[in-house]
Parts: C-alpha cells; sequence; structure tokens
C-alpha cells in the first residue's frame, strides 16, 4: 500500500514537473517571426529620407525673421501718435493718416515698442473698477439687525428640568 502511494506521489510529480516545462518552453505560434537581413539596394530604400526641409537652429531666426522691426519715429511724431492714440485708440488707420509717410503697420510697431511707458493711458482715474471695487449683493429688502430680532424674543422660563 505505501509502495504504491509513492508510485502515486512521483507520478504526479512528474506530471508537474512536464507542465512547468512546457510552459517554459517558448509557443512558436506566439512568438514574432524575424525579418531577414536586408541587402545594399533594399536598405538604401527603406532608410528615412527628412523630407521637411528643417533648418539648422542657428538660421532660423533669419528664416522666419524673428528680429524686431527697427523703430525710428522721431520725437514729434511719437507726440502726435501719443495725442491721435488719446483720440482714437488703436484706430491705426486713422492715427497713420495724422503721420505723413507712416503706415499703419509702423504705427502699430512704435506703439507695441513703447507702450511700456504709460503713456498712451488716460490720467483719469476710473470710480468703481479695479482692486478696490465694492461686490454688489441682491437687494432683498431692508437689513434687518440681529440683535433687534434677539431682544424681540420672550424670556426663558426657569422650570426646565
Amino acid at each position: 500500500l505505501a509502495i504504491n502511494e509513492s508510485k502515486e506521489m512521483e507520478r504526479e510529480a512528474q506530471a508537474k514537473r512536464e507542465k512547468e516545462a512546457k510552459k517554459a518552453r517558448a509557443d512558436l505560434e506566439k512568438e514574432a517571426v524575424i525579418p531577414e537581413v536586408l541587402e545594399g539596394q533594399q536598405q538604401k530604400r527603406r532608410l528615412f529620407r527628412d523630407t521637411n526641409q528643417l533648418r539648422p537652429p542657428q538660421q532660423l531666426t533669419s528664416v522666419y525673421a524673428f528680429e524686431p522691426s527697427v523703430d525710428n519715429f522721431t520725437l514729434e511724431e511719437h507726440r502726435v501718435l501719443i495725442q491721435n492714440f488719446k483720440e482714437y485708440p488703436k484706430k491705426w488707420g486713422k492715427i497713420a493718416q495724422a503721420l505723413p509717410g507712416r503706415t499703419y503697420k509702423d504705427c502699430i510697431n512704435h506703439y507695441y515698442a513703447t507702450k511700456w511707458d504709460q503713456e498712451f493711458k488716460e490720467s483719469k482715474t476710473r470710480k468703481g473698477k479695479g482692486k478696490g471695487a465694492r461686490v454688489r449683493t441682491a437687494k432683498t429688502g431692508p437689513r434687518s439687525n440681529p440683535k433687534a430680532l434677539i431682544s424681540g424674543l420672550p424670556e426663558r422660563p426657569e422650570t426646565y428640568d
């Protein structure tokens, strides 16, 4: 009886080892197929060719003209531009008509080159706008005083247990 049990345990152990060995082996149906090595002409035909006509980084500014345009407004032209800008804000066609020999593009370029000097802004202060503005709330009637509400309550009786 012990010999039969021992043989049965040996068969189970052998079956388990065979199953693990089968798992360890590669399943050729699931594996990827390795392509053959390409010869000279075929390899050249399959190489990537960059057809984007990319430029080296050193040439980018010249290719795309990222250099800012030259601002050659005279002081008098600058004053006229500021005066007309305050009258016609960002109406570049009208502003350019006041400056003979200047296009609307010249006026725009000069504006963006010099707008940081705060000369183009009005000196008037606007009420109700900016950081200190009050937040409006919906009016729901007269304001109530919480102390007045509490004073109208009857006093608490002392007989609670």
